[in-house]
Order: C-alpha cells, then structure tokens, then sequence
C-alpha cells in the first residue's frame, strides 16, 4: 500500500502541470540544460588537459593555434545546444517560444563572433610573432598598424553582431545602419588625410619599400630612414636635417631604395681633346681599365669603356663599371678614387682631359 501510495503521489507531483507545462517537461529542460553545461565544462577539460598535451608533441604548431581558438567557443556552442534542445521540451506560447528562440540565436551569433576574434587575435598575434623571430627590426608601422587593425575589426564585428542580435528580436535595423553609414561617412570626410595616410601605412606595410636604417631617395630627399610612424616617415638627409614625409604621398611617388642592392653601376664620361691620335685614344682605354683595376671596390671583369661620341668640345669615352658599394656617400669616394687614379694616369702619358673650349675666326673685310 505505502509503494501505491509513494507513486501515486510521485505521478501527481511529476504530472503536474505549472504554467502549462508538467513538472516532468521542466525537468527534462532542466536536465538538457545542465548536460550542455557539464559535457561543456567535460570537453573544456579534455581539450584542456589531454588534446594540449598530444599537440604540444607534433611538429606543427597549427593544431595548437586551432585548440587555442575553438575550445572555449566549442564549450559555449555545446551549452546553447542544450538549452535549445531542452526549451523545445516545453510547451510554450509563441511569444515565449519565440524569445527563447531569439535568445539561442543571439547566443549563437555571440559566440560566432567570439570565435572570429580570436582567430582575427590569434592571426595576427602569430604574424607580430613571426615577423619578430624573422628579423630584429623596430617598425612602428607594424607597433602601430597591427593594434589598430585588431581594434577596428573588434569594434565592427561587435557592430555587427549587435545589428544581427536587433534584427534576430524584430526590430527594423535599416535606420540604424542608414544612421552609421551618415555617421561613418561624416567621420571619414572629417578624417580624409588622417585615413589617407593610415592607408598609405598599410600599403608600406605590404610592399615594402624599404625598412628603418635604409638610405633612400623621396620626393627629392635623400638619406637614412630613421623612424616609420602610422601617419608618416622620419627622414635624415645626409646634411643632417630631418625631413618628416606623409605616407600617402610615398605611395604616390617613386622610391629608391639603395640598400636593396649591394653592387651597383657607376656611369661616367671623359671628355679627351680632338688633338687625340688613335693611338692616344686607344691609350686613354687601356689607362682607365688599369685604374679600375687598382681601385678597391670596383668589381673587375664588369668594365664597359668605349669611344661613343664627337662632342662639341671633346672625344667622349663612356666609362661603366660594377661597384660592391650601394650608398651614395660611399659611391663618391670609389668615384674619387678611380678619378684621382685616372687623372694621374694620363699626366703621366700626356693625355689631355678636354674642357669647353672656342675657336674664332677672323677674316679681314676686302677695302
């Protein structure tokens, strides 16, 4: 009697309806709900404990990143199943269903945002990362670039996840993204230069075109490379003046880089006088290939000298050869010392070096 008893009153109580719904139905919403929450805190442990530990010992670090990224969102995803599975236990009025229904999909599309920043953190994280281990160089474009593109992606997937959570309860969001797109492109006119360099940075950052310490020529500015900022470029002539340049304006304009080559060619002419024989001229040749020869730096075998041209003035012998120097300062000095070498070559032989010279004729008048 007493069991009767016991599960008559277990069936009333279990059978029992609140708001619709037995207590049995609430039960079982309960249950899928903290199974999501336990299986979640569950797999959160064994990726935790034990997947970390297998992928610490691959080769690759890809599976790491991947773990990294997923294992708290995939524990989320896995309790907003269990309450999607467990309210749909209940018996509900559509008004509730469909808060219910909005909420799961609000959760969800959190948690998928959630999920792209960190892989957008990670990413770039893991670029800074690898950029760092490359190579020891300061860039503040990169300092600079890579927070400000994490904020700015940040900031619009949590515009945009807030646009779709509206839009998931009802709500018309077409004159909220009319008003941001107002607002943005007011912000943007208001900001144009600021942008255009910031872009202008971001297309330095792709290209290169050169990096901190290089000697370089812009806008008819040249010298070292001395700071690389969001807005523009810190520029040290070789007077010793700072020259500070937009970006904008470097990616309107050419660029050389004289340190991405470490020879260069160096191109010159002198000009012997017409009262040259060809023996002399041929003299004047051999003469310049020896100094090239005995000039350090200048790499041997690389020597263009040639007779080219009946000058006003001069016979013009045209003088090419490879150097192991890229800097232009650097590049004088080989200059000088392959002109001095030459000079005392043809004193030495007689050979003279042409300067403007004119010749007058006068002729007398018949009386």
């Amino acid at each position: 009697m007493l069991s009767i008893f016991l599960q008559s009153t277990f069936d009333q109580i279990i059978y029992s309806r609140f708001q619709g719904n037995t207590v049995l139905q609430y039960l079982i919403f309960l249950a899928y709900l903290i199974g999501g929450i336990v299986i979640g805190r569950i797999l959160y442990f064994v990726l935790k404990k034990y997947v970390r530990r297998i992928t610490r010992n691959t080769k690759t670090n890809i599976d790491d990143i991947v773990i990294d990224m997923i294992e708290e969102p995939l524990v989320a995803l896995v309790v907003i199943v269990g309450f999607y599975f467990g309210y749909h236990q209940l018996t509900l009025g559509s008004r509730i269903y469909k808060l219910f229904t909005h909420t799961t999909d609000s959760f969800f599309t959190i948690t998928i945002a959630w999920l792209v920043i960190r892989v957008v953190d990670r990413i770039l994280a893991s670029y800074r990362s690898r950029r760092t281990h490359l190579t020891e160089e300061k860039n503040e474009l990169y300092d600079h670039v890579l927070p400000l593109s994490r904020k700015i992606i940040r900031f619009t997937l949590i515009v945009i996840t807030f646009i779709i959570i509206i839009n998931n309860f009802g709500y018309n969001v077409t004159s909220l993204v009319a008003s941001l797109g107002i607002g943005g492109l007011a912000v943007a006119l208001a900001a144009q230069e600021l942008l255009k360099n910031i872009f202008g940075g971001i297309t330095i950052i792709s290209d290169r075109p050169f990096g901190l310490g290089d000697y370089v020529e812009i806008n008819n500015f040249e010298g070292v490379i001395e700071e690389i900022g969001l807005r523009s470029i810190r520029l040290k002539t070789y007077e010793g003046f700072v020259v500070t340049i937009p970006n904008h304006l470097i990616t309107e304009t050419s660029v050389k880089n004289f340190n991405r080559y470490k020879v260069t060619r160096l191109i010159f002419t002198i000009g012997l006088t017409y009262g040259m024989t060809d023996r002399q001229i041929v003299t004047a040749k051999r003469l310049v290939e020896e100094s090239l020869n005995n000039t350090k730096r200048v790499v041997k075998g690389t020597y263009e000298i040639e007779f080219i041209n009946f000058g006003d003035f001069s016979l013009d012998l045209y003088i090419a050869c490879d150097v192991a120097c890229n800097i232009p300062p650097l590049r004088r000095k080989v200059q000088d010392s392959i002109n001095m070498k030459i000079k005392q070559a043809f004193d030495k032989e007689g050979i003279d070096i042409a300067f403007p010279t004119q010749t007058i004729e006068w002729k007398r008048a018949d009386s």
